[in-house]
């Protein structure tokens, strides 16, 4: 990182470290100046978003349609750091318990990491606490427990100067140099400030704002994309902005992957937060008319699903369907502990969405697990 591609405008200071310099974001809020383009994003994303919520809150049992959005969530928010799983195995994993191979566990362990954190941050909001940073620090541990990075400090600040780039950069050579570790308490102090309490901006704009803080910080050795990724909608529940954890936005991130990692740059360059903001909102648009459609597509399987299970005398395999959509790939245990009847009926509730075609018996390598590949194609696929 050479100290000539930061402009005198740039929304923070150079500090001079070992081998180099090392950005220190300035304290928020930053002064923005708002153009009609802006505010035209900032309105459609802010009404799909608000039909997206209208949506959901029409719903009756919201982990219908909660838990697929946070899965395909937390696979893409993993594929951003360079982290390859499939929905099918971290489900199962998820149910049986880990794979053979160590670095396939270890993957769809960052995957089942990232959709606990999620819920742990959202029972946190629903019991009336703020965001702050030891809730940021918890989050941070929930996520790298049993991974690659539970070496890394999970749950504490660094107290080390990291670089962004490849292992053989040094601070002149990175692609950005985050504040040194001194730096990062008061700048993680004032970013959950901003993120709970100040009413500059808009939500959206504030959590466009506070996302590109986040990681400019970098307040964590490792983990900090994933988490930087998951406090999005926190903030956005937060603040009032929705109501349900609905609207994710690592898909569209991974997709424009340079792009996303090029804006966040040109803002501490250059000061450029307009350009940085509109891409934000794009992506809260795009992301929200993707998880409406999903959403209907849900319902749509879970009225289809109903409608042939309600045709069977026993009501097993209706109490199941609303399992499965929760749960993909289940047991008969599962089953029998939803609907609290004995073993037997639970097996034969399950035999009976086979016949249905509502789910399939996996190979014998895992044995009595049912799978909804149906439900896995059309909705979680990434």
């Amino acid at each position: 990182m050479r100290r000539e591609e930061f402009s005198h405008v740039c929304p923070g200071e150079l500090v001079a470290i070992t081998g180099g310099y090392a950005f220190v974001p300035n304290p928020l809020p930053p002064v923005l100046e708002v153009d009609w383009d802006l505010a035209r994003d900032l309105d459609r994303a802010g009404r799909s978003l608000a039909k997206l919520d209208g949506q959901a809150s029409l719903v009756q049992n919201k982990a219908l349609i909660v838990r697929p959005l946070a899965t395909r969530e937390a696979i893409q928010s993993a594929r951003l750091e360079g982290t390859h799983t499939q929905v099918a195995e971290v489900l199962l994993q998820e149910s049986a318990g880990p794979a053979k191979d160590p670095t396939e566990a270890s993957n769809n362990q960052e995957v089942i990491n990232y959709l606990r954190a999620s819920t742990m941050g959202e029972r946190w909001l629903a019991d009336g606490r703020p965001i702050n940073s030891f809730l940021l620090r918890s989050l941070h541990d929930v996520l790298l427990r049993r991974t690659r990075g539970e070496r890394m400090s999970p749950g504490s600040f660094r107290e080390k100067q990291v670089l962004i780039g490849t292992r053989d950069d040094s601070p002149e050579t990175a692609r950005f140099v985050p504040p040194p570790p001194e730096h990062v308490l008061p700048a993680i102090e004032n970013l959950v400030s901003f993120m709970t309490a100040d009413t500059t901006y808009p939500p959206l704009i504030s959590a466009g704002i506070a996302h590109y803080q986040f990681e400019t910080i970098h307040p964590f050795e490792d983990g900090n994309g994933r988490l930087g990724r998951l406090c999005i909608p926190l903030q956005l529940m937060a603040t009032d902005a929705i109501t349900y954890p609905l609207i994710y936005l690592s898909p569209f991130f991974e997709e424009r992957r340079g792009e996303y990692l090029r804006l966040l740059k040109v803002v501490s360059t250059q000061g450029v937060w307009t350009e940085w903001l509109r891409f934000f909102l794009r992506a809260v648009y795009t992301q929200a008319e993707d998880a409406r459609s999903r959403v209907e597509l849900i319902l749509e399987l879970h009225d289809r699903y109903r409608a042939l299970a309600s045709q069977q005398r026993s009501k097993g395999p209706l109490v199941a369907v609303d399992l499965v959509m929760e749960r993909p790939v289940l047991t008969v245990a599962d089953v029998q502990d939803r609907a609290q009847c004995s073993y037997p009926a639970a097996k034969r509730a399950l035999e009976t969405l086979t016949e249905l075609g509502i789910v399939m018996l996996m190979p014998p390598s895992h044995p009595q697990r049912w799978i909804a590949q149906e439900l896995i194609d059309k909705v979680y696929a990434v």
